[in-house]
């Protein structure tokens, strides 16, 4: 979990509907793991929010690199 799991009893909006698991239907959509960072910016610009700058795309790492130590944190 995150620094922030403490928090989710007070900030779930309905926490009597249990959630619902998007993994399936991404995966039938072959989503990969940029694909889902792709798709948050452009809900953010559509907000008229600021694009993600080209230096995010250029030294991110959104899957682990296989024999590699690495520390990856969400937060």
């Amino acid at each position: 979990g995150t620094m922030l799991t403490y928090l989710e009893h007070d900030i779930i909006p309905f926490p009597d509907i249990e959630g619902i698991d998007l993994g399936p239907a991404m995966k039938r959509k072959n989503f990969t793991e940029e694909n889902i960072f792709q798709y948050a910016d452009e809900f953010f610009v559509a907000l008229n929010l600021t694009r993600v700058p080209d230096r995010f795309w250029n030294l991110s790492i959104f899957k682990k690199i296989p024999n590699r130590h690495m520390a990856c944190h969400p937060t």
